[in-house]
């Protein structure tokens, strides 16, 4: 009886793992000259708000319905359901949630994080500063927090991503992923808090 139950601890977070969102696809068995209809609601019956050619990639998921049928995705300044029958997960992000795009308001802000290592980090009134990961991690006993740190010889970036609902406080977009980052250079300590979305 011990053994069943060493065997579903060490399987559970690898199943928990399988089933996170966000996460990218592509649109798969859909005619070249078709489209995948993006709907309001989780369904056929709304009236499409826009469509995904046949042979999209790098679509973010944000969610999907219980039954895993439907997905959340971001359309414009809002957000849609696509039908997950059509997608096929493409596992970019699967070990960390990077390439992806970081961003706040109030001031604005984004911190790109790039497949490469770099980090680009923007401000509303200043040029681009690019960083070097130093290191990243997946908090232990926790498969939806993450974390970073990045320098460069005159600034250093401490950042927690987690997986968890998040808004910009500015459209009806819906995003998958948040950030609190803590930025420290000559001129003392930035606290900003914001939401991410995964490329590819």
């Amino acid at each position: 009886m011990r053994w069943l139950w060493a065997l579903a601890i060490t399987l559970l977070p690898a199943l928990g793992w399988a089933q996170s969102y966000p996460a990218t696809h592509s649109v798969t068995g859909v005619a070249a000259d078709d489209v995948l209809n993006i709907r309001p609601t989780p369904g056929t019956s709304g009236t499409p708000i826009g469509a995904l050619a046949p042979h999209a990639v790098g679509v973010e998921v944000i969610r999907v319905t219980e039954d895993e049928r439907w997905g959340l995705i971001n359309a414009g300044e809002g957000s849609g359901w696509i039908a997950m029958r059509f997608l096929e997960r493409d596992g970019v992000h699967e070990d960390f949630p990077i390439p992806a795009s970081c961003f706040g308001t109030e001031p604005f802000w984004t911190i790109d994080l790039d497949a490469s290592g770099t980090v680009t980090v923007t401000s509303m009134d200043g040029d681009a500063i690019f960083m070097a990961v130093q290191t990243r991690l997946q908090a232990t006993g926790r498969l939806d927090r993450y974390s970073l740190v990045a320098s460069n010889p005159d600034m250093t970036l401490h950042a927690v991503i987690g997986r968890q609902s998040c808004n910009d406080g500015m459209s009806d977009r819906e995003y998958g992923l948040s950030m609190d980052a803590v930025l420290h250079d000559p001129t003392g300590y930035r606290h900003w808090a914001g939401c991410c979305s995964l490329r590819n």
